[in-house]
């Protein structure tokens, strides 16, 4: 029989889809406690959680409901950064500590937000609407007022900008890509313009 019961709601896992909690189980195991999931409606969730020694806070809102209604809990966790689904408060004023992992998925993060910034930079939503409206020949003026990525530095008059994303670009500013940014949309709309116009 297990020593605790930490509950969460049922449907999300951040193994693979349709996997099951074998990272959680790592650490759990040896403790003596067992993952158990729950309904993710509130309702459904505050029976099965009401005597847990944990939540694993998953999937859906931990509300001041939910916590109020917990007699055993000692620890809510999340396993991301944020903790935005838990009413920290709440938890704060039961004395139940709430947890997050400040450093998972920061690779992925950075690497997202870089995929964001080129595609932004290259206007791929623009370009892309472009071809799929047969106007793809509007699309290489558009990126002729663009300078290119390709060799700039931080030193460059016509340096863009990037978020801190961990070791992609160095030394790279968010306000230089904004600005660089604002002035690119708008050059594409007065080409836009003119091409409905002309």
């Amino acid at each position: 029989m297990p020593k605790f019961r930490v509950v969460t709601p049922k449907g999300a896992s951040f193994t693979v889809a349709g996997g099951g909690y074998d990272y959680e189980k790592e650490a759990l195991a040896p403790i003596g406690a067992e993952i158990i999931e729950a309904p993710a409606n509130e309702a459904e969730f505050i029976a099965a959680a009401r005597t847990a020694d944990a939540i694993y806070a998953k999937g859906m809102p931990i509300t001041k409901a939910v916590i109020d209604a917990l007699e055993n809990c000692k620890l809510i966790t999340l396993g991301t950064v944020g903790v935005d689904s838990v009413d920290v408060k709440a938890a704060t004023a039961r004395g139940i500590p709430v947890t997050n992992v400040p450093d998972t998925f920061i690779e992925e993060v950075a690497d997202h937000a870089m995929m964001l910034l080129l595609a932004g930079f290259r206007r791929l939503l623009e370009q892309d609407r472009m071809v799929r409206e047969g106007r793809w020949k509007e699309g290489r003026p558009a990126l002729l007022k663009i300078p290119r990525l390709m060799g700039l530095t931080p030193e460059s008059d016509d340096m863009v900008g990037g978020p801190p994303a961990i070791n992609r670009i160095d030394g790279l500013s968010i306000e230089e890509w904004r600005d660089r940014a604002l002035k690119a949309e708008a050059e594409l709309a007065q080409i836009e313009e003119a091409a409905r116009n002309g």
